[in-house]
């Protein structure tokens, strides 16, 4: 998971406790969720804290990225720095992004002519990247990129990657476990 300081929450918990739960749930041996961040510490939008397991040109060696948002994607799609880690990602490799995380994606250059979603405030600027935008869809997959819109997508998200890198029925246990009763 791609973080910076200032991000999003619920862009983060939500898909990390359901991408952890592969673990906890002991449904797939050696799977490990890295927080990529070339800070140690950073703290969300919100004011929590929260340590980074590995630097951002980590990413070349991941099976799956997900990109968090937050007010400072605006700024962080301008900085080659830091779009400069993820330069050498590949066609193997699942990638999403959820709110103006998508931004990243498209200043990648990943959402040329790609179905993408984002954030609303972020759809003009997304569609400026090349990608199709879609502004009445929570969730769009096309290949191995997923992006999301608005916070609560990141269930889709989390689940579309473990469903990608390990199966669907790992996928429908991992919802099972937090699915709401009703």
């Amino acid at each position: 998971m791609v973080v910076f300081d200032g991000f999003t929450d619920l862009d983060f918990y939500l898909p990390w406790d359901l991408l952890n739960r592969v673990r906890l749930l002991k449904l797939k041996e050696n799977w490990k969720v890295e927080i990529l961040c070339d800070e140690s510490q950073i703290f969300s939008a919100a004011g929590l804290p929260l340590t980074s397991s590995q630097p951002y040109s980590f990413a070349a060696s991941c099976d799956a990225l997900l990109f968090c948002s937050g007010p400072k994607t605006r700024e962080l799609i301008k900085d080659k720095t830091f779009l400069n880690n993820f330069k050498s990602l590949e066609s193997r490799q699942i990638i999403a992004a959820i709110d103006s995380g998508a931004l990243i994606l498209g200043a990648l250059n990943l959402l040329q002519d790609k179905n993408a979603t984002t954030y609303p405030t972020a759809f003009e600027a997304l569609a400026e990247y090349g990608a199709k935008v879609k502004t009445n869809e929570a969730f769009i997959s096309d290949g191995n990129i997923a992006t999301g819109a608005r916070c609560l997508s990141g269930d889709k998200l989390a689940l579309w990657i473990i469903e990608k890198l390990i199966g669907a029925h790992i996928s429908e246990k991992v919802f099972e476990s937090v699915k709401p009763l009703c």
